[in-house]
């Protein structure tokens, strides 16, 4: 009758240099790639910038704005479970700003949702190679309160977005491209101005108490030939999270006010691109009329109106 050899258990001194000896091969990976190889390289200048500074021909431009259809009941999208179900919407659009100089035409579209998945941003830019255009910067104005269920990435529908929808991704693909390709077709002889501004006093850093922000606004103007607004693209960072998680609307937080304040004020098209937000957040100016969301919305299209005067 075969006997069994009993095991020996492994020396606990062993246990310590083999636990060693993988920290210490994963902290040496950890270093290996996140050296920067390629090294400093000089950007090259855009290709646009750079043919029509050569040639000083003319600009064109076509702007457009587009409803966002989000059907209803919703998820509200930009925050962990449990969320909430919104049962109505304030308005939220998709806009977008076509760019021309010489043969080269670029787009900036843009979404009133929290984020863009890789799977929309790519069909959008399909669309703009197709219309003949350079390329297209897909974005969205990071606002927490919007709908969710458009993005597959299960990372995603857990952390922020919720339970994906084909028809919900399909949705905003296709407002995006309407929005592109309405501006395409309204390119016309355009000038361009731009500024920036400080805009201190309503930002505030969430990470660390007291530490600086960036709060540089820069807006570019897009006039038809005439001097009529074209078109208004604000750059300014800061998360869209005044109105919490208690939401019971779709809303586009602080970013939607300051692009339909603009639009109101004859404005044209106006797009809001986030800046560098990192840990910016908003702390919305005291004075004013309306909620905090309406008073920082307002605040963001003043500043961009006064830097252009």
């Amino acid at each position: 009758m075969p006997v069994e050899t009993p095991k020996v258990p492994e020396p606990k001194s062993h246990r310590s240099s083999r636990a060693l000896v993988i920290v210490y091969t994963l902290g040496m990976l950890y270093v290996l790639f996140s050296i920067d190889w390629r090294g400093r390289r000089p950007l090259p200048e855009p290709k646009v910038v750079a043919q029509a500074a050569a040639t000083s021909e003319q600009w064109r431009a076509g702007a457009a704005k587009v409803e966002l259809d989000a059907a209803l009941p919703a998820t509200v999208a930009g925050y962990p479970p449990p969320r909430p179900t919104a049962k109505t919407s304030g308005p939220l659009s998709a806009r977008a700003v076509v760019l021309a100089a010489n043969d080269q035409e670029v787009g900036l579209v843009s979404a009133e949702v929290l984020e863009i998945p890789a799977r929309v941003a790519k069909a959008v830019r399909a669309r703009a190679r197709a219309l003949g255009l350079a390329d297209a910067a897909v974005a969205a104005t990071h606002t927490h309160s919007s709908f969710g269920g458009y993005d597959r990435n299960p990372v995603a529908e857990i952390g922020a977005t919720g339970s994906w929808e084909q028809a919900r991704e399909d949705a905003l693909t296709a407002r995006l491209v309407e929005a592109l390709e309405k501006a395409h077709q309204a390119l016309a002889p355009a000038q361009l101005r731009a500024a920036q501004v400080p805009l201190p006093g309503i930002l505030y850093n969430r990470d660390r108490d007291g530490a600086p922000n960036d709060d540089l606004l820069t807006v570019l103007a897009v006039d038809d030939a005439q001097g009529k607004a074209v078109a208004r693209v604000v750059v300014f960072g800061s998360h869209a999270t005044v109105l919490g998680r208690d939401v019971k609307a779709l809303d586009g937080d602080w970013p939607g006010r300051t692009m339909r304040g603009l639009e109101a004020d004859g404005g044209g098209v106006a797009l809001l691109l986030q800046g560098a937000m990192g840990d910016q957040s908003s702390d919305p100016p005291k004075d004013g009329e309306g909620e905090p969301v309406d008073r920082m919305g307002a605040r963001v299209a003043k500043a961009s109106r006064e830097a252009l005067q």
